[in-house]
């Protein structure tokens, strides 16, 4: 099995596609990636130089944002196997038949909590998609990227972000900083600017 899904993944298939072709879970699918990524480190001899290439999956939950200019940001996320199949457990729902969906929030000057953001935008997905563009943001102002899925009224986080700023879209004048300074806080001020009070398994 894991053979084949190479050979599917080395013709540039999809993992929704490699599901599909196989009569087999989403899940399944990237759980057998795991496996192979790992034996293929363990079996590498230490003291033998060979061609080494990035692993299509880490087996870590995790998301991140990137900007890619003052408009613009990309997200990119991993949904490992044991959260997967804890979702699809608890829904009595094979995985690629849950709701998924992803969140942008603008959190600008904000302590955010999960629910007092400036805006939120929310995107429909596919099980098997792992990154997206954000495009038409506004300049200088500051996001978090949440990965989510939608059990009938509720909207249920899985896993968020750290804040990303997007850059003004202007030129810095002769005279100003190309970087704006960061505000005085108070010395009482013992969080973090960026403190993220928020819990991914409260229902909302």
């Amino acid at each position: 099995m894991e053979g084949e899904i190479l050979e599917l993944r080395k013709k540039k298939y999809t993992i929704d596609q490699i599901a599909q072709q196989l009569g087999i879970t989403v899940g399944q699918v990237k759980y057998r990636l795991y496996q192979k990524n790992g034996k293929q480190d363990t079996e590498q001899p230490k003291n033998e130089k060979a061609h080494q290439t990035l692993p299509l999956y880490y087996g870590e939950l995790e998301m991140a944002l990137m900007v890619q200019g003052p408009t613009v940001l990309f997200a990119y996320w991993e949904i490992t196997w044991p959260v997967m199949n804890m979702l699809s457990d608890y829904l009595n729902l094979p995985y690629e038949h849950i709701d998924h969906a992803i969140r942008l929030y603008d959190v600008t000057d904000l302590w955010f909590n999960g629910s007092n953001a400036h805006t939120c935008q929310e995107i429909t997905i596919d099980s098997a998609t792992d990154n997206w563009f954000f495009h038409e943001l506004q300049p200088g102002r500051t996001y978090i990227a949440e990965r989510g899925i939608r059990h009938g009224q509720h909207y249920l986080p899985l896993v968020q972000s750290k804040p990303k700023a997007t850059p003004p879209n202007q030129e810095a004048g002769e005279y100003n900083p190309l970087v704006p300074r960061i505000a005085i806080e108070p010395n009482e001020r013992v969080k973090p600017r960026w403190f993220e009070n928020f819990s991914a398994y409260t229902l909302y």
